[in-house]
């Protein structure tokens, strides 16, 4: 996706490294072919590479927290190296009439549900509150 090569290069510029997106237009355009373009591409020179490597797992490898500064850990196995994110909930007549107003009224979807998943297990989950 391309919000996420462009959130690792923000990642990476905050520790002075110069970087290039390529092919992110490709992926919106024609999805088929960009798979075999090689999908989007995040380059930085030679000489910045192990550096902006180190930076991407040190950032990947940070916890996430909650509202109260506290770590959200996986429900199932207690990892805390977790992954976050909204998801659609258009699995019922609700979400998909709130998908389709929010396509027709331009505005960020509405109906979303913030989901977080574990990287050992992958189980997806919700935070309580």
């Amino acid at each position: 996706m391309p919000t996420v090569a462009y959130q690792l290069r923000a990642t990476i510029a905050n520790e002075g490294i110069h970087s290039v997106i390529e092919d992110e237009h490709i992926v919106s355009v024609d999805p088929i072919c960009a798979i075999g373009e090689g999908g989007i591409k995040l380059k930085v020179s030679a000489q910045h590479f192990e550096e902006a490597n180190q930076v991407i797992r040190r950032n990947n490898n940070t916890p996430i927290l909650d509202q109260n500064n506290e770590i959200i850990s996986c429900p199932t196995c207690q990892l805390t190296q977790i992954e976050n994110g909204y998801t659609s909930n258009i699995k019922t007549a609700k979400g998909i009439f709130l998908l389709l107003m929010s396509v027709w009224f331009s505005v960020y979807p509405l109906g979303t549900t913030r989901l977080y998943k574990c990287k050992k297990c992958n189980k997806e989950f919700q935070q309580e509150n």
